[in-house]
């Protein structure tokens, strides 16, 4: 009985330990983490629209919930592996068309701190470089550039990029 509650004990640790060490990969409010095959977002997120083929896949979804607002997603997929989400967040929905302010910069900024200016076409080349004349917020967590530009206040673009 000793040993059976020992070997639980050890088994309950790793699975926390490894747990640990993926969340610290997540995509914030996605869920995935970078790698993931299509099968593993289709589990998770659902059937998306898929195109492509298994060198290059994008994943569509017209409406995911994304901190409380109406989402449009693409996830792009190398070899069958996760390496970069966009998210197009509007600030309306079909239950109250009359828009609302998007305001993802105060959720970032509380989460990881205070960004810099950064470009878009940056995530293209997935290096995250601060520029002074910048068209949009920055934040580096770890191996995620996070990129933010707010748009006309009711939509913002959100990409999440797998750095090199």
């Amino acid at each position: 009985m000793k040993r059976m509650i020992t070997g639980l004990t050890v088994l309950v640790l790793a699975v926390t330990l490894l747990a640990g060490a993926f969340a610290a990969d997540t995509i914030p409010g996605i869920g995935l983490s970078w790698g993931s095959a299509p099968e593993l977002a289709e589990i998770k997120l659902g059937k998306g629209i898929s195109s492509g083929n298994q060198f290059m896949r994008v994943l569509r979804y017209d409406s995911l919930e994304f901190e409380g607002y109406h989402t449009m997603g693409l996830l792009h997929f190398r070899q069958e592996k996760l390496y970069a989400v966009q998210l197009y967040v509007m600030g309306f929905d079909r239950e109250n068309p009359e828009p609302r302010e998007v305001r993802l910069a105060d959720v970032f900024r509380r989460e990881y701190g205070e960004p810099v200016r950064g470009s878009m076409d940056d995530a293209e080349t997935f290096t995250a470089v601060e520029r002074a004349d910048g068209d949009c917020l920055l934040w580096v967590v770890g191996n995620t550039g996070i990129w933010l530009s707010e748009g006309d206040g009711s939509m913002s673009e959100v990409r999440f990029v797998q750095l090199k």
